[in-house]
């Protein structure tokens, strides 16, 4: 939804990496903005129209998105993964496997 939101309102960047335009954005949005409405209301990608020129572009999700989300084992239990979710109020949730391949 975040990716979305930041394309609907023409945040593209005409090269990657631009810390000043990036920096902008924390104070353009708030949390508000990118809040999940009600069932069924959200943005739909084909509700987006984006130009030839603007699928050229970069959009820079860094001060939008959690840069640490919570990461667990592919061996945690089902329970201890729900209690994470309730105490927390995660959305999301990173499994990794329990040895590096």
């Amino acid at each position: 939804s975040h990716l979305l939101v930041l394309l609907k309102k023409k945040e593209f960047q005409a090269s990657q990496g631009n810390e000043v335009v990036s920096a902008g954005l924390k104070q353009k949005y708030s949390s508000e903005d990118f809040a999940k409405p009600g069932s069924g209301k959200g943005l739909k990608i084909k509700e987006i129209e984006v130009s030839a020129e603007e699928e050229e572009m970069y959009v820079d999700l860094h001060p939008v998105i959690n840069t640490l989300p919570y990461t667990v084992v592919e061996t945690m239990s089902l329970a201890k993964a729900l209690i994470l979710f309730r105490h927390v109020g995660l959305r999301h949730l990173c499994v990794v496997p329990k040895e590096a391949e």
